[in-house]
């Protein structure tokens, strides 16, 4: 099974709010029985999503810590996503826009122009089949955005 080149990182905004949580937990313990239960629970709370409150990515071989937005799209326009990815087509032309078994990641650093972008299939992800990270141009990243459905009333 091959192993991701991204993980799930801390950044700091998860730690202030997993200290927050924690430290009002702490500040109801001194008071009153009832006090002191609520207190334990957030404590209990703040412990239990300490592993999985994690918004940060780091990619394997490269330095920094990156943000990520995912758009839906449809397996069947993998190899048009594929091509466009590794610059062998300059457009990205999908015919279907029906959306559902895969995902595009981009990941992106605040402050640098660095972005990378990676194809998710659900159904090869649970099989252990990860696909590459690839480094994109701001261009590319903003015609794969355009594929993001509107979400809005």
């Amino acid at each position: 099974m091959k192993k991701s080149e991204v993980r799930n990182v801390y950044v700091l905004t998860d730690l202030l709010i997993l200290a927050l949580v924690l430290t009002a937990g702490c500040v109801m313990l001194p008071f009153g029985p009832e006090w002191r239960a609520i207190g334990i629970v957030i404590i209990a709370c703040g412990l239990c999503i300490c592993p999985f409150f994690r918004h940060g990515y780091k990619i394997q071989g490269i330095n920094g810590v990156f943000h990520v937005q995912d758009i839906p799209v449809s397996r069947e326009n993998k190899d048009a996503i594929m091509s466009f990815l590794h610059d062998q087509a300059s457009t990205l032309k999908i015919g279907s826009h029906i959306q559902g078994g895969a995902v595009v990641s981009i990941y992106t650093r605040k402050g640098r122009e660095e972005i990378y972008a990676q194809y998710y299939d659900y159904v090869k992800v649970l099989a252990g089949e990860h696909l590459p990270v690839v480094q994109i141009t701001p261009q590319k990243r903003d015609e794969l955005l355009k594929l993001k459905p509107k979400t809005g009333k």
